[in-house]
This record gives C-alpha cells, structure tokens and sequence, in this order.
C-alpha cells in the first residue's frame, strides 16, 4: 500500500507479491495506517523478513488466504498483526523463519481460522487480544 490513512475496499493477489529483506521493506505486503476491507490471497504473498504486515494505527476487515495459497516471511514473521484484524481465514499455507501469526501488544484479531497449514516455532498472542482460535486442520 502506498499512501498512509488510505481506504482499499478489496486487494486481490491471484499471482506473486514479493519484498525483499530488511525490516519493512522485507514485506511482501505491508499495511500503514490504512483501512482495508478484504485481502483475497489465492497466490504468494512473500517478504525476506515479514510475509504480512498490518502495522499499528491500521485496521482490516477479512485477510483470506485459499488452499494453495502462501503467505511467508523467510526471517520472522508470516503475519504480523500490530492493528486490527476482524478475520485471517487460512486454507493454505503460512510459512515463517521464526513465528507463524503474531499478535503483538495493543492490537486485536478477532478469529483466526486456520484450515491450512501454519509453519513456525508457534501462534504469538503477545500481549494482543484474540477472541477466537479454530483450527481444525487440513481436511
């Protein structure tokens, strides 16, 4: 995303959107200050530090990620959640150097829904709240 305290009603990645490595710039897809309805995910989202990031002061309403689908971060993180995030949705795969989602102090993420695959050393709710965890796995 480019300018900051924008408004995207639907993003929609069918192909590749890569960053490279290093702190913000290592996201594959980064999220400052703005207001997202819907992430649709049915190709790579990657970054050499951070696979997703959604950074303090932003919100989203729904990432979804379908079955085939990636979302990675090489060093840290697959998604990083610092804002507000109504819904991840994950049919496919999450994949991580260090944590799969992360859910840092002061932001929110209502349900994480995992039907996929969620790759790292764990789920980090760190100090964020998170009302609902389902995971039922891989049917």
């Amino acid at each position: 995303m480019g300018a900051v305290g924008g408004t995207l009603t639907t993003l929609t990645n069918d192909g590749v959107i890569s960053g490279g490595a290093g702190t913000a710039q290592g996201a594959g897809l980064l999220n400052s200050g703005n207001i997202i309805t819907r992430i649709t995910n049915s190709g790579t989202i990657s970054g050499g530090s951070y696979g997703f990031v959604n950074s303090a002061g932003s919100a989203i309403t729904t990432l979804t990620s379908g079955t085939g689908a990636i979302i990675s971060g090489l060093t840290y993180y697959g998604v990083y959640n610092g804002g507000t995030i109504t819904t991840i949705t994950n049919g496919g795969s999450i994949t991580c150097g260090l944590i799969g989602v992360a859910n840092v102090a002061g932001s929110i993420l209502t349900t994480l829904t995992n039907t996929g695959f969620i790759f790292g050393d764990a789920i980090a709710i760190s100090g964020g709240a998170m009302t609902t965890l389902a995971n039922p796995g891989p049917a």
